[in-house]
């Protein structure tokens, strides 16, 4: 599923993770399923108070990020991409045009999820607007967070 966001996961950057043993490929693994099964039943990503208090909710997500760190084709970018098609009320995406949109590095995580939750609490008027008016592929309702990341790719698009 995350290839669909543009990565180019390979079952050589897979298997390793479901191999057997207790390595950096195993603990990213364990990793990823915490953060799926912690964030399933999270708040949409705009509707914490502030942005620290989004950090407590996502403390699972930065674990993911942090245990890529020895982990050969894995970032805090491919972990946004692969828990985001499960969770996209919670998880943005952490690629170059959103970074690009918000200044941020790849490894900034934390800033550019504040960075985020700042700017759609501020428009979320109209967010809340569009966003009711359209669905997913699938039916469900389109989260202001998944929103934010479509605008911000159209935008880089037009600007082409």
């Amino acid at each position: 599923m995350a290839n669909l966001l543009s990565l180019k996961l390979g079952w050589k950057d897979v298997i390793p993770l479901f191999a057997e043993g207790e390595g950096p490929e195993q603990r990213l693994r364990t990793a990823l399923e915490a953060a799926l099964g912690a964030l399933r039943d999270a708040e949409p990503f705009e509707s914490f108070e502030t942005p620290e208090s989004l950090e407590n909710a996502v403390s699972t997500l930065a674990e993911a990020n942090a245990a890529t760190e020895t982990v050969e084709n894995w970032t805090p970018v491919t972990v946004s991409k692969v828990l985001h098609r499960r969770r996209a009320h919670i998880v943005p995406l952490n690629d170059s045009r959103v970074r690009d949109f918000y200044g941020v590095r790849p490894t900034q995580s934390k800033l550019l999820r504040k960075a985020l939750w700042e700017d759609i609490n501020e428009n979320a008027d109209w967010l809340n607007e569009l966003a009711s008016s359209k669905t997913t592929p699938d039916g469900r309702p389109l989260s202001l967070l998944r929103l934010a990341d479509i605008l911000i790719w159209m935008s880089y698009a037009t600007s082409q």
